[in-house]
């Protein structure tokens, strides 16, 4: 062993530290953050359109008032919900872990530093060491990789999520619009009721009715009434889900609604190669193959990482207690893997990038069925509504009117007109039900195309919502 001086022994042992210091270089887990929030709002600008970027704060409630000042459409509502909902700044938020996780991936292992003393009757002998992890030398690059793969889905995730509730905003708006339209239908029907009954009141009074018939009447416009009370509700419930996917809550949630249904659901949307768009754009697989990429690194790890567990490098200094002298020189360690050869931990991250693989190829083929699903309910619920509007609609007003003829003629009663007036919105019910199936399922394959799979709306077929009422039951004012 080279004898050498304690002062050049410090100076060593402090160098070494020094390299070590330096080549961690300076991790930016904020910076990272701020770089991977602009990428994710870029990717969701990209699939939706330009949005706000404030954030939460006195810039973004003055936007948001702004938005909301003339009645709230549907394309206002998404930016609303962009800049008030905070569930969207949670996901956001979430990025911070997976980058601080990459800043923790690329850093050098802490340098290991040991004091040995030995008393002797004649002196001190003194051992000290510096030593480097060697696996994490060789293994801390794959571990970076793996942590920025895990980073890139997050991103995808996030922006999947941001996707998703922008399209929920759309739905809800959707729903509203559909509400307040119900509302207006439902209280033109209670006016026809109560005129019905003012009238078999008046034909009573005068002896030209029976009492059984101005009791059906009231019964009639009883019913009536609840009906154009639950459409109230569901008009508050649906502005209710409306602002709770925008965040809005106290006086922002007294909005008002703009807007009115799509006339043609399926129009200027393209309906072909749905299945291959849907894949190129889908961010479920995006995650997925990101966290393929990262679990095939980590199973590149895995056998090294046990095969040279404890495995360190560096130097050792040491002072023999009948001398001042120092002796310097180099030392190491390596764990002997005779009982954990890391075969094991490499056979179960093997098969976790298996499964992986599976998992992403099977939800590759349920997009594919989504896209073939959404495409196909959007076109049949679109010619039912057109259907609804153009032929069911038109063809119950011809009998309103063909009976006001005959009333007028003389050859029906007051009673008959009515009852047509009952059926014809009816008629209209289905149709307003109709159009906001027709566009929610519009929203279903715009969503899924905006890089989203919405499994939730996967088996809905829009047509137990949109009901059916024969003309045989549809009576009644």
């Amino acid at each position: 062993m080279t004898a050498a001086p304690a002062g050049r022994v410090a100076r060593v042992l402090l160098g070494l530290l020094a390299a070590l210091a330096l080549s961690a270089g300076c991790a930016a887990p904020e910076q990272a953050t701020d770089e991977a929030r602009g990428a994710v709002r870029d990717e969701v600008d990209q699939r939706l359109g330009q949005l706000p970027r404030d954030e939460p704060g006195v810039v973004a409630e003055a936007r948001v008032r702004a938005l909301l000042a003339d009645g709230v459409t549907e394309d206002e509502a998404v930016r609303v919900t962009v800049l008030s909902n905070r569930a969207i700044t949670a996901r956001y938020a979430e990025l911070g872990v997976h980058t601080a996780e990459l800043a923790v991936a690329s850093l050098w292992a802490n340098p290991v530093l040991d004091v040995g003393l030995l008393f002797f009757e004649d002196g001190t002998e003194i051992e000290l060491g510096l030593s480097q992890s060697f696996v994490n030398a060789i293994l801390r690059p794959r571990r970076e990789a793996a942590a920025r793969r895990g980073l890139d889905a997050a991103r995808a995730r996030v922006a999947r999520e941001v996707v998703g509730r922008a399209y929920a905003t759309r739905r809800a708006h959707v729903e509203a619009l559909a509400a307040r339209e119900r509302l207006e239908l439902e209280s033109r029907h209670a006016a026809a009721a109560e005129a019905a009954v003012e009238l078999a009141r008046r034909l009573h009074a005068a002896g030209n009715t029976t009492a059984v018939a101005l009791a059906l009447e009231e019964a009639a416009l009883s019913e009536r009434l609840l009906e154009r009370s639950a459409a109230e509700r569901a008009l508050l419930a649906a502005r209710e889900s409306l602002a709770r996917e925008m965040g809005l809550w106290g006086e922002l949630a007294a909005f008002e609604l703009a807007g009115s249904l799509r006339a043609d659901p399926a129009g200027g949307l393209e309906l072909e190669r749905v299945e291959s768009r849907a894949i190129a754009s889908s961010l479920d697989l995006a995650e997925r193959r990101a966290q393929v990429a990262a679990l095939t690194q980590e199973a590149g790890l895995a056998e090294l990482d046990a095969r040279l567990q404890e495995a360190e490098l560096g130097v050792g200094a040491a002072r023999e207690h009948d001398s001042s002298d120092w002796g310097l020189g180099p030392r190491g360690s390596l764990g002997i893997p005779l009982v954990d050869t890391g075969s094991a931990r490499g056979f179960g991250a093997r098969a976790r990038v298996a499964a992986a693989e599976a998992d992403a190829w099977a939800r590759a083929v349920a997009i594919r069925s989504m896209a073939r699903t959404f495409r196909d309910r959007l076109r049949a619920l679109d010619a039912e509504a057109r259907f609804a509007r153009e032929v069911l609609v038109p063809a119950e007003l011809r009998v309103v009117e063909e009976t006001l003829r005959n009333y007028n003629a003389m050859q029906v009663g007051v009673f008959d007109v009515l009852r047509a007036q009952g059926v014809a919105l009816a008629a209209d019910r289905r149709r307003v039900a109709l159009s906001a199936e027709a566009a929610k399922a519009r929203l279903d394959l715009e969503e899924l195309l905006a890089g989203r799979a919405n499994d939730a709306r996967l088996f809905l077929d829009g047509h137990s919502a949109a009901g059916s009422t024969p003309r045989t039951t549809a009576g009644g004012h």
